[in-house]
């Protein structure tokens, strides 16, 4: 028997049609099933592919049943996103507005930058010098390149000793302007820090390029020119502290590391936390004795009374680390270098035995001599026979250029035994009373 006529159009079926009905005889049979497939065209339904059909059709059905939700995700990141934002920006707001409320800020020049830029700078990774009072930081800012930020530590023990050196600085520093001083740019303080923002130099402090083993480049020696250069430099500084000032200033810590250098290697007198400004009289008698061992003036241990001469005996000591390469405190096992420099001469030894090696060129022995011969007097014991700031000044210009310098003023310290030893001789003709 053969079937000849087969009606199941509207059933709603599903699946594949037999071969058995893959005759065109059938071709109206399954209409409107949207389920069934076929495996050939002649049934006007849709080809099976190994089930494919089937499987794209959950795909899309899953598809267009995830999309609703892949949505509402995509909305509730973005919205998470935008609170997160608005968090960070009130916080940041927040933060500076506080800083800028809890922050006073004094300029003494003009500046471009603001509390909040030097404040948010200020981290372990920028420190460049520490201190018994505090760290050195190298803050960028727009405009400079480079500012030196000196934050005074807050400790309730020390609190009144570092006021009075934050205040003395400010003080001293704000009414200063001189090439061989360092510039005081602004200060800035709160309830709990003291900061001190000053010009910042490239080439750091003297220290770091005289002593070999504090070398900044191991491979680099400071030539003698240079450091004839150097101790004009910071002569000029403390001549014009001394005698160019309203009242005279004395700085109480002249030592290499308070000396810094810019670029050119051009000296400035830096640090002035323990300065003080002599009013009449002359002198001044402090609670105690403060500055740094080997640098420290003998009356001023025994006294603690103050004036110029103080600052000439540690300028000495600075001379004398120039020409000889040695430390303040380390002449030789028993002495500080100001007593050996002292010593040797007394006992008639010969100048060029403890002069620095790496300098020591014979067009500039003579310069040599006379600068170490000039250390030796800064650093006489009692402080009348040390020569004045500007009297040292005039011998340093004097070493550098003894034909093109000019006359010497009437007054000046007499250098003559001074000078007229400077061709090598061994002995430094210095008064008995000594």
């Amino acid at each position: 028997m053969t079937l000849t006529n087969l009606n199941l159009s509207s059933n709603l079926f599903k699946g594949k049609i037999p071969s058995e009905f893959g005759n065109p005889v059938y071709s109206d049979s399954f209409l409107n099933n949207s389920g069934l497939s076929a495996d050939t065209e002649k049934l006007n339904l849709p080809l099976c592919n190994s089930g494919s059909n089937l499987q794209i059709e959950r795909l899309r059905k899953r598809s267009s049943a995830s999309l609703p939700l892949i949505i509402v995700l995509v909305i509730v990141a973005f919205l998470a996103a935008f609170l997160v934002l608005h968090l960070i920006v009130r916080l940041y707001k927040s933060r500076k507005q506080e800083l800028d409320n809890s922050w006073k800020l004094t300029s003494f020049q003009r500046v471009s930058f603001s509390e909040m830029n030097i404040v948010s700078s200020l981290t372990d990774d920028n420190i460049i010098g520490r201190g018994g009072y505090g760290t050195v930081h190298q803050v960028p800012v727009d405009g400079l390149g480079y500012v030196a930020v000196k934050k005074i530590f807050s400790n309730k023990m020390w609190e009144q000793k570092l006021e009075d050196a934050f205040l003395a600085e400010v003080k001293i520093l704000s009414d200063i302007r001189h090439n061989n001083i360092v510039k005081l740019l602004c200060c800035m303080s709160n309830d709990d820090s003291m900061l001190l923002v000053y010009e910042y130099l490239e080439n750091n402090s003297l220290d770091r390029w005289l002593i070999k083993k504090n070398r900044l480049n191991h491979n680099f020696v400071l030539d003698w020119l240079k450091r004839l250069q150097i101790a004009i430099g910071a002569a000029q500084g403390l001549t014009y502290m001394h005698h160019d000032c309203p009242h005279p200033v004395v700085h109480r810590d002249i030592k290499t590391s308070n000396i810094l250098l810019d670029s050119e290697f051009n000296a400035k007198v830096a640090d002035f936390g323990l300065a003080r400004i002599l009013i009449k009289p002359s002198e001044l008698t402090m609670s105690g004795v403060a500055g740094s061992f080997g640098y420290i003036a003998p009356e001023y241990i025994q006294t603690t009374k103050i004036n110029e001469k103080i600052d000439v005996y540690s300028f000495g000591v600075v001379l004398l680390e120039l020409t000889t390469g040695k430390e303040a405190n380390r002449g030789d096992e028993h002495s500080s270098l100001a007593e050996w420099a002292w010593r040797h001469v007394q006992l008639g030894g010969d100048v060029e035995e403890v002069l620095d090696k790496e300098i020591m060129e014979a067009c500039y022995m003579d310069e040599i001599c006379c600068v170490f011969k000039l250390g030796v007097m800064c650093t006489a014991i009692l402080p009348a026979s040390r020569p004045s700031m500007k009297e040292v000044l005039q011998a340093l210009l004097r070493c550098r250029d003894p034909y093109g310098f000019g006359q010497r003023s009437p007054g000046v310290f007499d250098f003559v035994p001074l000078l007229k030893n400077s061709k090598r001789e061994s002995r430094l003709d210095i008064d008995d009373d000594l």
